[in-house]
């Protein structure tokens, strides 16, 4: 990968600059930290970001436990409620935690900048249905859920069983590890039935007899 920016030393300090002019990218007080953000920025590219990372914007989203996707950077609120979230649900407090995770990704969803709409039937599907996924042996789920995994399962050729399974499974990750932002409990869980597949190392789907 060609790197267009560049470290120079001015009074005293390492400024990371553009390839051309003089706008100022970052200072540092030493050359290692100045090669760490020159390192973000060559991240950033490869990753086809737009915003260009400040050093220290670099090292919190290093620190953070969580997928960048998420937008849970290290001592943010959101990284802080996930955190919660998760640890209630380590506790059994799955009601507790799901709300958490419900009352953010409505907010999330208020925002001037949110495009996304939720599923007709992902208030139904939402919270009910969290405090099951976590019973050993499955959940419990509304014929149209069902219903709309054994499509999946039909058209993938997969058993309705271990996609049922990784729905179930989805619920569960929404509490304890997160989202995207303004994603309800059942569009997570789907997106996770959609991507199984016996290739994906998170998944345990099996072909249905004769495919």
């Amino acid at each position: 990968m060609k790197i267009n920016e560049r470290i120079e030393k001015i009074g005293g300090k390492y400024v990371v600059l553009p390839k051309r002019g003089k706008k100022k990218l970052g200072t540092h007080d030493t050359y290692k930290e100045a090669l760490a953000q020159l390192r973000a920025i060559e991240i950033s590219k490869a990753k086809n970001e737009s915003q260009v990372l400040t050093y220290d914007q670099f090292i919190l989203e290093k620190k953070s436990n969580h997928p960048q996707g998420y937008k849970a950077p290290e001592g943010s609120r959101r990284d802080a409620e996930l955190d919660r979230a998760a640890k209630l649900y380590r506790e059994g407090k799955t009601d507790e935690a799901a709300k958490i995770r419900r009352e953010m990704e409505e907010r999330a969803r208020k925002k001037s900048n949110w495009k996304n709409t939720p599923r007709k039937d992902s208030k139904a599907a939402n919270e009910s249905r969290l405090n099951e996924a976590k019973k050993k042996g499955g959940c419990n789920l509304s014929k149209e859920t069902e219903a709309k995994i054994r499509a999946v399962a039909k058209k993938k050729g997969y058993t309705f069983g271990s996609l049922k399974s990784e729905y179930c499974k989805g619920l569960g990750a929404y509490v304890s590890s997160g989202s995207r932002p303004g994603m309800t409990a059942h569009q997570w869980a789907m997106a996770r039935v959609n991507a199984a597949s016996p290739s994906k190392s998170w998944a345990n789907v099996k072909k249905s007899k004769g495919k």
